[in-house]
Parts: C-alpha cells; structure tokens; sequence
C-alpha cells in the first residue's frame, strides 16, 4: 500500500481510446475497487463504477480524477494511451496515477518497457489478467458463495459472459487491471512483511553471542583458533 493514502480503497482504470480515432465504439471504464479493512465487514468488492464516452476526453479524465479525489484513491491505467497523464500533470494531479507495477517483470521475464505511471497491456499481460479474473470469480469469501456473486455491474456480468478475444469488452479490460493490481499490492504486503520479520529476528538476538553466531561450537572455535592474543606489557 506504499503508494495510497488511503488504506482500503483504490482505483483502477482502462480508458481503451483517447477520442481520437472517429467512428470507434470504445468507451472509458473505470472501476473503484475495495480492499481489505479489518474493521469493515464487506470488502474486496466492486463499490463504484464509471464507464462512459463524454464528448472529450479532457472530459473523462476530469470525470475519473475527481473519483480519485472522493475516494483518495490511486489509478492504474494503460499508458499507452497518452492523454491522461499529461492532463494529470497539468491538474497538479500526476501523483494520483499509480507507479507501474514490477509485477510485469514476473509475468513478461525481464521486461524492457520502461514506464513511471502505468502499465502497458500486450498478450501475456492480458492472458495473465485474465486467469486473475477467473480465479477471483470462484474464491469463496464464505461457504458457497462466490466473488462472482459480489459484482452489482450488470454491463460488467455480461461482457463477462460474452467475453472472447475478438469483442470490445472494456469492462473486463478494466477488471483486468484491477486483478493485476490487486496482485501487486498482495505481493508488495507479503514483501513488506518479510522483511519485518527478518528485521525483528536480526535485532531480538543478543550480539556476540552464542545465539548471534548459532549454535554451532565448531564456528566458534574456529573464530578462536583465528584469533590474536595481543600483551600490552
């Protein structure tokens, strides 16, 4: 969670045209996805959605950084399209676009596309993201019931239904983006915590002693046996 401020609601996004191809039938989809909250009793669930074509993209944006706002969320988007974090940056808004996420590197293997916001989507991404989804959709978050079951968007339920590699189905794109980034987060917790762990382990043993060097008496004789006995007379 080292990029949001919040720590229970964030924001994903797929804008898939920055209105500059005519005649397309792409619309802006954008889901706001909450986590996990120890004191709350519904989470890791869809709580809002916008997905629209306005007569401008400056519109869009303006749309979804003012979701940002309300939610103090952060946004995953698909950097290349190139218009919203330069409206971003204009809007002194930049710092709302969520950093692009080293969970490419284990899905690509040593990937080369460099970005600061964003992330890039290309087949091995979108195969990835696809069994995230699936996999969410059968979790159980209590005896026979599915995460299927939490999803309110009916247009997002259909495009599900009907998905194929061929259609337009911008919501699951941007559900795509979210499972990804959900991944992210998960595993930047899991990092975190090891590294506590480790912390803790290395500063609750006593220094120079038998414990710090471990129980072997063969490594500490050998440090005896290497060590110099100095007279000062």
């Amino acid at each position: 969670m080292a990029t949001y401020r919040s720590k229970d609601k964030k924001l994903y996004d797929n804008k898939t045209d920055d209105h500059d191809k005519a005649g397309t039938n792409s619309l802006g989809a954008t889901f706001i996805y909450k986590r996990i909250q120890d004191f709350e009793s519904y989470y890791d669930i869809i709580v809002a959605e916008y997905t629209g074509r306005p007569d401008t993209a400056e519109d869009y944006y303006e749309n979804v950084r003012k979701l940002l706002l309300y939610y103090n969320a952060r946004l995953l988007y698909e950097n290349e399209r190139k218009g919203i974090f330069p409206y971003f940056t204009q809007k002194h808004s930049d710092y709302l676009l969520a950093d692009q996420p080293d969970i490419i590197n284990d899905i690509i293997g040593k990937s080369t596309v460099q970005r600061r916001k964003g992330i890039h989507m290309n087949v091995q991404i979108k195969d990835y993201g696809e069994g995230l989804i699936k996999e969410w959709l059968n979790e159980e978050y209590a005896p026979g019931k599915k995460n299927l079951t939490k999803i309110l968007s009916e247009p997002l339920l259909e495009e599900l239904i009907q998905y194929n590699d061929k259609g337009n189905f911008d919501r699951v794109i941007a559900l795509i983006m979210v499972m990804i980034y959900r991944q992210q987060l998960h595993n930047l917790h899991v990092k975190k915590k090891n590294e506590d762990v480790r912390k803790n382990n290395l500063f609750n043993k006593p220094l120079f002693s038998r414990e710090w060097w471990g129980s072997s008496d063969d490594a500490l004789g050998e440090i005896a046996k290497n060590s110099v006995d100095i007279n000062w007379n």
